[in-house]
């Protein structure tokens, strides 16, 4: 489902990559952001990641499946305490 957006968020977006709206009801904020523009970032973003692991590969800063297992689990147990 992809709701539609009501006349004041229109308003508010006309012009803008992006804005910031609020829930009234929780106050929780969201970000209202062009799909292409979203895409865009993504991509830069995947791109930026992919160029971080090959220089660390390259400065040799790398380490087992094992090891990345195993530290990407102790993250994991420590982010649910």
């Amino acid at each position: 489902m992809i709701p539609k957006l009501n006349k004041e968020l229109i308003q508010a977006v006309d012009g803008h990559d992006q804005i910031e709206a609020v829930n009234p009801e929780t106050g929780r904020m969201y970000v209202v952001i062009e799909r292409s523009v979203f895409e865009l970032h993504q991509r830069k973003n995947v791109r930026e990641a992919i160029q971080q692991g090959l220089d660390d590969i390259e400065a040799g800063r790398t380490m087992t499946v094992e090891e990345s297992k195993r530290r990407t689990d102790d993250l994991l147990d420590q982010s649910q305490q």
